[in-house]
């Protein structure tokens, strides 16, 4: 006959003597409750990514093969490549996941799904940004042009500095880059040299190098110096 006592230090009120304790059914965790919720929306997320993916490599795979872009394009398109590919198979490991109600095989890949889908968002951005780029490329290089310096083309700046020189027997710069903090700038009229204080007042030598030095052409230079 089997003897039943009562142990108050168990959870369980009776246990049954040689035996080892009765386990309780495990409840669903609640990752898998949480997985179960959401699983209808996660397979339509991820059958979109599958094709968006499919899709970006087809056409990022023709840009490839016309040679879209030139070399520097090519670069990114192959990157692009590489991501389009990554989407799909860690689309293709979610999906797998999910149909196995599996949740080692869908934490990893979704996280990683996250993060390469911030990834190609922020290189479609960077592509967008391509016309700022150009742009300011161009500023710079206006400005380099205006006023002169071993990276300009034109050096039209450094032929306004020897001009102001020339005529205006003034010193105080050593480059283009200092007309603004030289004697004889613009706004440093008050700092001008002892022989350009005696050609003119700072009102009439700032009206005569306007009048002199526009327009900053690569012609007007010419002229003048003819």
């Amino acid at each position: 006959m089997r003897m039943f006592n009562v142990d108050a230090r168990s959870k369980y009120r009776y246990v049954i003597r040689g035996n080892p304790p009765p386990r309780l059914c495990a409840s669903p965790s609640s990752e898998k409750k949480t997985l179960t919720a959401i699983r209808p929306l996660c397979i339509l997320l991820l059958s979109g990514s599958l094709i968006c993916g499919f899709v970006a490599l087809c056409l990022t795979s023709s840009a490839i093969v016309q040679s879209y872009g030139g070399e520097h394009a090519s670069t990114t398109l192959r990157a692009l490549v590489g991501a389009s590919c990554f989407i799909i198979v860690l689309a293709g490991n979610e999906l797998a996941g999910l149909i196995r109600k599996s949740i080692k095989m869908t934490k990893p890949s979704f996280s990683l799904l996250v993060l390469v889908g911030i990834l190609y968002a922020g290189v479609g951005v960077f592509l967008k940004l391509k016309n700022l780029k150009i742009k300011l490329s161009r500023a710079i290089k206006n400005f380099m042009d205006l006023y002169g310096s071993q990276f300009g083309r034109l050096h039209n700046g450094d032929g306004m500095l020897d001009d102001i020189r020339r005529k205006r027997h003034c010193c105080g710069a050593d480059s283009p880059m200092d007309w603004e903090t030289a004697k004889f700038g613009v706004r440093k009229f008050h700092r001008l040299a002892a022989l350009c204080q005696r050609i003119a007042s700072p009102l009439s030598v700032t009206t005569h190098l306007f009048r002199t030095f526009k327009p900053y052409s690569g012609n007007a230079t010419k002229k003048r110096r003819s």
